[in-house]
């Protein structure tokens, strides 16, 4: 909406606060165009009363520091650069402003001018040099306010030399809150239904002398402006879309991070990456921190900014944060999370031409009273900084190359103790940096390995000596140091093999026993093991991780570890698949799916489960947009389910299903012919793998009860465990209270299954467990005695066999009979539902 000058209604009764504050950085300003586009942005976004914080124009504030250096630049040179400062501002005005106020701002432009130009000429005092510098935001202030007015948007600016108010303690200097707030209040009040456009970067002191808030200081007046009105949105516009999961500049493959949390932004910013700098967001967290130093070893001589004492706190913990891109308002750019990003994401950052210095201390104490000195020097910079411990001993601190203010303080503070009491050794080397930052501290295991794999790799195709240093962990980041200065081909080469890496399907094997191990060999086998990765193989008792098939690191086997893990994984596409039938794993299906997983079951409990818990998973994946696929959990991989599935679309409907669902108790009642005895054969099938280890849970019938219950929701029938009539194989596999009670009980279940044979054998029929549902709704699963010439009589020890019944199939039922145990063949299916998922990823 455009906003059309009115200040008709300058009567109210209560000061509207800015609901908006957004902040325009120098590169949005550095053309005519950008100012257009900056201008469009706050017609269409921005309400009156909302906020405008403004950065110098382009590169003004660098040529404005030349002009206060007293060491590289002569008064000639000087006054050319002040010359190139004043042509820049006068164009951009000759450009943008067609009426009156052009005139006046060119006046007001000259006249300044002409006060700086006899200051260079003479000895300029600390505090004039800060007025000096402070003009770049002054002037973009008030030629964005001046357009805007030219274009019917009532606007005013506002110096924030005016409220924003800091006190001097020792050398360095806290932010008065309770007085900027009042200050800025009034302002506002004076200028309701405008939009205020505030100079950032300055502020002033009791006296009302300029104060610098440092580099990135035009992001941190926009905070604070922000806190101190309660605003709901802060936007930082610049002239990238957000913040990049790598440098665009070196890569096409680059994307935006649609939302970072807080920690990894601050992570993201020490390791040197030139995005918003975390001290900028500091009077936007929950409460703002006694003595956090703030600033300003950006220019030298200047006092230190630190959080006062007595500041209130922030009301707006859950204020709107937010990175766009002044050139392309539409893209989404990058929302900022003060606590944690909903999504993982992982971003390759490099850093070129560092300076590493390293400490050596003669005893630990004094290390620690050094590096708490340095810290202290070294973080209260804009600038990039970065000490790490080696040992209690050691010590190394990396900066910029080209950061000779650091590098002198840096040296100013070595000096000192070097001549103290104790030894001090230096040496310094020329650098680089790598890392990968993401968004859990706590769980980047496959980051910190895929980095310390990467450059390894490099290392030993070069066939050269170590050049870079174990990976470390730094908050949310892994990075390691490169013994050379530039690295960009090695970035990039990183970025793209890391982002081959995470594409790739991730497997996470839970239960490696007879099945998962049978599956991985198959898997290893085919070409499936080229488009995934088996990432974690689990047992019931720990959890290895794996990079290329080898365990790198192995933790005890917890569901809170496992859903962390998935959580916090970097890939893109995950994928558990569950060999075991463990109930704790089956009720987190839902978790994993939550998580972004695709689940591959073999595990027959969640599919088998109460109408409300199969819903909830159903539900869960439907709406994450992710498979949950039982193939292996009826019939061993035959394609039953399949089958069903594809009638019921094509228009049919299932009357009925019958059949033997129990590979084992096929295998055991084909192979019955009254010589050996009923229980010597389950015992032959525990030992061929074919039963479960207790063969109570086979012979009671459960296990065939849950598979139907599984085809029947296959046919869209709903039905619970409690509505299927169960009659186990022999009464014992219930009523055995253990399993040595069972085995005592063989001789008498032995007696009783023989009479059966003998009678259905007399009858020339076949004793199978039946499995049945039909459209009546009746659900049973018995032991019958069945015509020899019955599907279900003419197996092969081992098979299942399916007798489908439907509209379309009424008198010649459609047959599906084959292997229906064995690990093999269920290794299979879970194959078979792995391409279904690689399919759609």
């Amino acid at each position: 909406m455009t906003l059309l000058q009115n200040k008709a209604n300058s009567n109210f009764k209560q000061i509207v606060l800015p609901k908006r504050v957004y902040k325009f950085g120098g590169s949005s300003l550095a053309t005519a165009e950008g100012y257009r586009k900056v201008s469009t942005i706050i017609q269409q976004q921005l309400q009156p009363n909302d906020a405008v914080v403004v950065s110098a124009s382009g590169s003004t504030t660098d040529h404005l520091l030349k002009l206060i250096n007293k060491d590289d630049y002569k008064i000639d040179e000087k006054l050319e650069i002040l010359q190139q400062i004043r042509y820049h501002h006068t164009s951009l005005i000759d450009v943008l402003i067609h009426n009156q106020s052009a005139k006046k701002l060119s006046e007001r432009l000259l006249r300044d001018y002409q006060w700086i130009k006899n200051l260079i000429t003479h000895n300029i005092s600390d505090s004039q040099e800060k007025e000096i510098i402070a003009y770049g935001e002054l002037w973009s202030a008030q030629i964005l306010c001046h357009y805007l007015e030219s274009l019917n948007c009532c606007t005013s600016w506002i110096d924030a030399r005016q409220f924003l108010k800091v006190r001097m303690d020792k050398k360095q200097i806290g932010i008065d809150s309770i007085a900027s707030k009042k200050y800025l209040n009034e302002l506002i009040k004076a200028r309701q239904n405008r939009i205020n456009i505030i100079t950032g970067f300055i502020a002033s002191d009791a006296e009302g002398q300029t104060v610098l808030l440092g580099r990135n200081g035009s992001d941190y007046s926009a905070s604070l402006v922000a806190n101190l009105t309660g605003a709901s949105e802060i936007k930082f516009w610049t002239d990238v879309n957000g913040i990049y999961d790598f440098d665009p500049n070196l890569s096409k493959q680059t994307t935006t991070i649609d939302e970072i949390c807080l920690p990894a932004l601050e992570t993201l910013t020490k390791l040197g990456s030139p995005t918003l700098h975390p001290k900028t967001l500091s009077p936007l967290k929950s409460e703002l921190k006694n003595n956090k130093v703030i600033q300003n070893t950006s220019f030298p001589g200047r006092a230190n900014i630190l959080e006062n004492a007595h500041s209130e706190k922030a009301s707006n913990s859950k204020i709107k944060l937010s990175i766009g891109s002044t050139f392309h308002p539409s893209e989404a750019g990058t929302t900022i999370n003060l606590h944690q990003a909903k999504q993982n994401y992982s971003i390759i950052t490099h850093k070129n031409n560092l300076l590493a210095v390293n400490l050596s201390f003669s005893d630990e104490i004094s290390a620690k009273k050094v590096i708490r000195r340095l810290t202290m020097t070294l973080e209260s910079s804009f600038e990039f900084n970065l000490i790490i411990k080696v040992d209690h001993q050691q010590y190394t601190i990396f900066l910029n190359q080209s950061s000779d203010y650091l590098k002198a303080q840096l040296q100013a503070e070595i000096k000192r103790y070097e001549s103290n009491i104790f030894t001090l050794k230096t040496s310094q080397y020329k650098c680089s940096l790598i890392a990968i930052v993401n968004n859990s501290e706590d769980y980047n295991f496959y980051h910190i390995q895929f980095l310390q794999d990467f450059l390894a790799s490099k290392q030993h195709s070069a066939n050269q000596k170590k050049s870079y240093t174990d990976v470390q962990q730094l908050g949310n980041a892994c990075f390691s140091i490169i013994d050379r200065s530039v690295i960009d081909t090695l970035a990039k080469s990183c970025f793209e093999s890391w982002k081959r890496f995470t594409q790739e399907a991730a497997i996470f094997l839970i239960g490696s026993g007879n099945v998962g191990k049978t599956w991985v060999a198959q898997w290893e086998r085919s070409s499936l093991n080229t488009r995934s990765n088996l990432v974690l193989s689990a047992n019931s008792k720990k959890v290895d991780l794996l990079r290329n098939g080898k365990a790198f690191q192995q933790q005890k086997n917890t569901t809170i570890f496992i859903n962390r893990l998935l959580k916090h994984s970097p890939f893109k596409n995950k994928v558990v698949i569950d060999a075991t039938s463990s109930e704790e794993i089956a009720n987190n299906y839902t978790n994993f799916i939550n998580t972004g997983t695709h689940i591959i079951s073999a595990n027959k409990i969640t599919s088998s489960a109460d109408t409300k818990c199969f819903s909830q998973v159903t539900n869960a994946a439907e709406k994450n947009n992710v498979l949950w696929l039982t193939n292996a959990t009826v019939g061993a991989g035959l394609p039953v389910n399949n089958c069903i599935q594809d009638l019921i679309q094509c228009g049919d409907e299932i009357t009925e299903i019958r059949g033997v669902f129990s590979g084992t108790l096929s295998w055991i009642l084909q192979c019955y012919d009254g010589n050996k005895s009923f229980s010597e054969l389950v015992k032959d099938a525990q030992e061929k793998g074919y039963s479960e280890p207790d063969p109570r849970v086979d012979l009671s019938g459960q296990d065939v009860a849950r598979k139907l219950l599984i085809l029947a929701r296959h046919a869209n029938i709903e039905v619970d465990f409690h509505d299927i009539d169960l009659t186990p194989v022999i009464k014992q596999a219930v009523q055995s209270s253990s399993l040595e009670e069972f085995w005592q009980a063989a001789s008498q279940f032995d007696r009783d299954f023989d009479n059966k044979w003998q009678q259905a054998n007399n009858q020339n029929k076949r004793l199978v467990y039946q499995a049945k549902w039909s459209k009546s709704g009746a659900f049973s699963c018995e032991l019958i005695a069945v015509k020899k010439c019955d599907p279900l009589a003419q197996l092969t020890p081992c098979d299942n066999v399916f007798v489908i019944h439907s509209l379309l199939y009424k008198n010649n039922p459609l047959v599906i009979q084959g292997p229906g145990a064995g690990r093999e063949v269920t290794a299979a299916a879970i194959q078979s539902d792995l391409i279904k998922v690689l399919s759609v990823v």
